[in-house]
């Protein structure tokens, strides 16, 4: 094992110092883990039909679903339209 002398205290960093240390590792660390946060984000479920089963007025619950029947369906990841228009 590796003992220190009894009479040795070693030299004290000002906190400022060790701020700016560790600042770079925590920059790295949050730039490690956004991309991860944001692609959890939009790969979560979408809840909108649970938002309109909540609403307890069926005229507003109605309104709700053909609010949702009227949006543009999601690109499909491979394959959902053709590239080039056919003819």
């Amino acid at each position: 094992m590796f003992r220190v002398p009894s009479g040795a205290t070693g030299t004290r960093l000002p906190p400022a110092a060790v701020g700016l240390a560790l600042a770079p590792v925590l920059f790295v660390l949050i730039a490690t883990l956004a991309p991860v946060a944001v692609k959890d984000a939009r790969l979560a479920p979408r809840s909108e039909f649970a938002d309109c089963l909540a609403i307890a007025e069926p005229q507003g619950r109605l309104a709700c679903y053909d609010a949702l029947a009227r949006e543009k369906p999601p690109m499909p990841a491979k394959g959902g339209e053709p590239i080039l228009p056919s003819g």
